[in-house]
This record gives C-alpha cells, sequence and structure tokens, in this order.
C-alpha cells in the first residue's frame, strides 16, 4: 500500500496557498493597508535608541527551519527501519506550523 494520500494534496495546496496570501495581501499591500497615524518626528517622547538586529536572519531560518528539518532526517537515516511516511508527516507538520505562524503574526499587526 502506498503511503501517499490524496489529502495530502490538500495539506500542501493549503500552505501554499497562505504563503501566497502572505505575499499578495500583507506584504504588497494591495488588499489590505495598514492603518497609518500621524506623530512629529522630533517628539521626545516617541524617541529609543535604534539598535541593529540582535540575531540575524540567516540564524533564525537556521533555527526554525533547517535544525528540526535536519533531526527528521537524521532520526530517518538513523532508523533501521525507515518509514518515509514519518518523515513527510513531520516536514508537513513544521512547514504548516511555520506558515500558520508567519501568517497569524501577519494578520495580527494589521
Amino acid at each position: 500500500s502506498s503511503w501517499f494520500h490524496v489529502s495530502y494534496v490538500t495539506d500542501w495546496g493549503t500552505v501554499v496557498a497562505m504563503l501566497l496570501g502572505l505575499g499578495i495581501v500583507f506584504e504588497s499591500g494591495w488588499l489590505v493597508n495598514p492603518p497609518h497615524r500621524f506623530f512629529e518626528s522630533s517628539d521626545p517622547t516617541l524617541d529609543f535608541p535604534n539598535k541593529r538586529s540582535i540575531i540575524p536572519t540567516y540564524l533564525i531560518l537556521l533555527v526554525a527551519f533547517l535544525v528540526p528539518f535536519a533531526v527528521f532526517a537524521a532520526s530517518q537515516f538513523l532508523e533501521p527501519r525507515r518509514n518515509y511516511h514519518d518523515f513527510h508527516n513531520a516536514s508537513l507538520g513544521l512547514v504548516q506550523a511555520i506558515v500558520l505562524t508567519l501568517f497569524f503574526t501577519e494578520l495580527l499587526k494589521y
């Protein structure tokens, strides 16, 4: 019996649709414009020292996606009975979690 099931097409399709939705709706500003509030740039109550990013973007990508994916892959290659179905489900769950986190984070910003 094949491990592939038709419901996986729906799962991966949802992930791709949410990624496209992030790009089209939130990042382009085409459908949703963030609220704008007027403020004076010389207002001392708004002054805060601008600091460079403490954690670089590549490290966030590494820790959030590549390290768990590497653990999943390593566990599959070290397992005497390899089960690609488990690897697929783990990868799908990781990608869905990251995309849903990005989507709802952007949604709540607006």
